[in-house]
């Protein structure tokens, strides 16, 4: 049976398309529990496996739900934030050391269960007004954290019922963003520790908005 080349060079090509995916990418295999909060379900856990193969499984470390100010009037629901940690009992939801905390119970993901439809262009402006307030300005952001604002604000609608998911790694003073939305979309983005400290104070540091409250320990259930 004679073979064409260029057959021989599609196959080949496809395959190593197929590894360099696989090898690139991040996969999250959440369970439900029986539990909701404001009408989102809650996870009892979820697999988590990173581009370099680390296997890992993440537990509840705690849920609120995150509330936004449309168009400038009373604060409404947005979504329902679950924290899952390798260690959740490492999190000690502390104003003063929840950042590290996190990453002594790291790895650990953000679990966002959206309970309106939300522009994920207007998710990135959130996320931008959050660090601009904490002086995490753009010219002072590093450019792998505007990579992430950028991720997030490429992605589709957030409908209700939709998920994100923001996995954070850190390894050798690098830390490493895993985003994962229900619909598909995905984007890995390693850059310098003190990404995943700015990072997090859009939920942690001080509210861009007066209307709503940042998180403390008492945020969460």
């Amino acid at each position: 049976m004679k073979i064409n080349s260029m057959s021989v060079f599609i196959a080949f090509a496809i395959v190593i398309s197929s590894f360099s995916f696989r090898a690139s990418a991040t996969a999250s295999t959440p369970t439900l529990s029986e539990v909701e909060f404001e009408s989102a379900p809650l996870l009892s856990s979820t697999q988590f496996i990173s581009s370099d193969d680390e296997h890992c499984e993440l537990k509840p470390a705690g849920h609120a739900v995150r509330k936004g100010a449309i168009y400038g009037l009373v604060p409404v629901n947005v979504y329902v934030l679950q924290i899952l940690a390798k260690q959740p009992e490492k999190f000690r939801q502390s104003e003063t050391d929840v950042i590290a905390s996190l990453k002594a119970a790291a790895p650990v993901q953000f679990h966002l269960t959206f309970l309106r439809t939300f522009p994920a262009s207007k998710l990135a402006d959130t996320f931008n007004e959050g660090l601009s307030v904490n002086k995490i300005t753009p010219k002072k952001m590093s450019s792998e954290l505007a990579q992430v604002l950028d991720a997030i604000r490429s992605m589709s609608e957030f409908k209700k019922g939709s998920v994100l998911t923001i996995t954070t790694t850190w390894k050798a003073k690098q830390t490493t963003f895993f985003l994962e939305s229900s619909t598909g979309e995905s984007k890995t983005i390693t850059g310098p520790e003190e990404m995943a400290e700015q990072f997090y104070l859009i939920w942690f540091g001080k509210s861009a908005d007066p209307k709503v409250k940042p998180f403390s320990k008492d945020s969460f259930q």
